[in-house]
């Protein structure tokens, strides 16, 4: 048995491990946020490493292709939600969920190909969307880590709640300016990562949809 091909694969599911270590600090002190932000940037490796390692190794399997990009969705879902809880002023509710739902029908999709006889292509699209969406989540940890930081250091009071004192309050009363830029590009970034998933979405149901039409005649002959 060759130890190297189960390597992309383990960091793929390491990656997955992650996001548990990941949502427990974010809710934490702003050092914990560093250590989230450490591991965030763990987890971009891994992602990178795996597909090296797979390439480099021959080890590309179908269950690599389909296990990667899953990962990938359930770290950047789950701090998304996240984010809400602590403060549902960083970013409109509908743009998480828009990214969700597109996310749920598009891992469908890649399910019933497997089970198909036809691949289901991933695009580069959606690898830039991927892309957009982690950035987004580096910045928002950042601006959370700052934040709890001058809390913690009495330069700014903390409201009462889960929800502290709203990134608004903040940036406009102690960063002038700056804070429109501060205050609205998480929700510019989402923004465009929610356009990007909403679009390679449809672009992936219209690119696969040969694959798409077998299967569902496959499952009408099954019956």
């Amino acid at each position: 048995m060759n130890f190297k091909k189960h390597i992309p694969n383990s960091l793929t599911l390491f990656r997955i491990v992650l996001i548990i270590p990941i949502n427990i600090l974010i809710f934490g002190s702003y050092r914990e946020k560093i250590v989230c932000l450490f591991l965030l940037g763990l987890s971009g490796l891994t992602d990178y490493l795996d597909g090296f390692f797979a390439r480099k190794w021959n080890a590309v399997s179908d269950f690599g292709n389909f296990l990667d990009p899953l990962a990938d969705k359930l770290v950047i879902i789950s701090v998304l939600i996240t984010f809400l809880q602590i403060d549902s002023t960083i970013f409109p509710y509908w743009m998480v969920w828009m990214i969700v739902t597109r996310e749920f029908v598009i891992t469908g999709l890649r399910i019933s190909g497997i089970q198909g006889k036809e691949k289901v292509k991933t695009l580069f699209v959606g690898k830039l969307k991927t892309m957009a969406q982690f950035l987004t989540i580096l910045l928002i940890i950042l601006l959370l880590i700052i934040k709890d930081y001058l809390i913690e250091r009495g330069v700014i009071p903390k409201i009462g709640g889960i929800i502290g004192v709203p990134f608004d309050r903040i940036w406009f009363n102690y960063f002038g300016g700056w804070a429109y830029f501060i205050t609205y590009t998480p929700s510019f970034l989402l923004g465009i990562s929610t356009i990007l998933s909403v679009y390679s979405g449809i672009h992936y149901i219209i690119k696969n949809k040969r694959n798409i039409l077998l299967q569902e005649e496959e499952d009408q002959d099954a019956e």
